[in-house]
C-alpha cells in the first residue's frame, strides 16, 4: 500500500509502505525516480513483519522535474528533511511496529542519508551508507566528480562551495556526538564514488565517537575487487545484503541477532 504523510512544510511527501523492511529507504537525486520493485532478498524480512518504507524525497523525479529541482543543489536540504520529516510521520502514526528505525541509501543517496545520520542522530536505531558519496567538498577531485557539479554545485564558486559545505555528511560530524551504529560500503574498483570517500566518512565518524558513551559502532566493508555495483555477481550482491540485514537486524534488537 502507499500512503501520504503530511510534514512540517506545506507539500505532500509520498511514501510506500509495504510489510518488508524495518528500514527507510530514500534516493532524492537527478530526478531518478524509486519504481516498485520485487527485491528476493528481502524475504527473511517478510517472515519476521518487518516494515520497509521507500520515502520519495524532493531531488527525485517522482512529481516530474520541478521535484527534482526542489531538491537539486542549494535546495539539497529539502531531501534529507523530507526523509527526516516522514521518519518522524511514521512514528506519530502508529504504522511502524517499533520506533526503532534504520535508514538505507545507496550512491547520491548517501548524502540524504548522512545528513539524516548527522543532523538527526537521535531518530535512528541504525544507518547504512552503501557505495555514499559522503565527502562533497572533495567529491569535484575524483575521477567521478566533475560530472555531478551540475547537480549538487561546484566548489569552485562560492554560492556552490556553501551549498555542498551545508550538505556533507563528512563535513557536518560534531565530534563528541553520540552517533548511531552505521554500516559504510566501499568498492576498491568503484570509478564512480572511489573508496577513499566512504572510507573517510567511516575514520570521520570513529574519531568523532571514540569517546561518547553509547554510542553506536561505525563499520567499514569493503569489496576488494569490486565498484560500484555494476558487474557484480549474484553470489557477491547476495552476501553484501546479508551483511546489510544482519546489521539492520541487531540494531533493532531481534532477538537472533543481539
Amino acid at each position: 500500500m502507499s500512503k501520504c504523510l503530511s510534514p512540517s512544510f506545506a507539500e505532500w511527501v509520498p511514501v510506500q509502505l509495504a510489510r518488508l523492511l524495518p528500514f527507510v529507504e530514500a534516493y532524492g537525486a537527478y530526478g531518478i525516480s524509486t519504481d516498485p520493485l520485487y527485491l528476493y532478498r528481502l524475504q527473511p524480512w517478510l517472515k519476521r513483519g518487518h516494515l520497509y518504507v521507500v520515502v520519495h524525497a524532493r531531488g527525485g523525479g517522482e512529481f516530474g522535474e520541478p521535484w527534482h529541482l526542489a531538491g537539486k543543489g542549494a535546495n539539497k536540504p529539502n531531501t534529507w528533511r523530507d526523509v527526516i520529516d516522514g521518519i518522524e510521520a511514521l512514528k506519530k502514526s502508529g504504522v511502524l511496529a517499533s520506533d526503532k528505525v534504520v535508514t538505507i541509501g545507496t550512491s547520491a543517496g548517501g548524502v540524504m542519508i548522512g545528513r539524516v545520520v548527522t543532523e538527526r542522530p537521535d531518530l535512528l536505531a541504525g544507518a547504512i551508507m552503501n557505495v555514499p558519496i559522503s565527502d562533497m567538498l572533495r567529491f569535484e577531485t575524483t575521477p567521478g566528480g566533475p560530472g555531478n557539479t551540475a547537480e549538487f554545485g561546484s566548489v569552485k564558486d562560492e554560492a556552490g562551495y556553501r551549498a555542498l559545505r551545508a550538505m556533507s555528511p563528512y563535513a557536518n560530524v560534531v565530534d563528541g556526538t553520540r552517533y548511531p551504529p552505521v554500516l559504510i560500503t566501499a568498492g576498491m574498483n568503484d570509478q564512480r564514488v572511489v573508496a577513499w570517500v566512504p572510507a573517510k566518512m567511516a575514520a570521520r565518524l570513529q574519531a568523532a565517537t571514540a569517546t561518547v558513551p553509547g554510542a553506536g559502532a561505525v563499520r567499514l566493508r569493503v569489496e576488494f575487487d569490486e565498484g560500484h555495483g555494476q558487474g557484480t555477481s549474484k553470489a557477491s550482491s547476495d552476501l553484501k545484503f546479508t551483511d546489510v540485514l544482519a546489521f539492520s537486524l541487531g540494531v533493532v534488537g531481534d532477538k537472533d541477532f543481539r
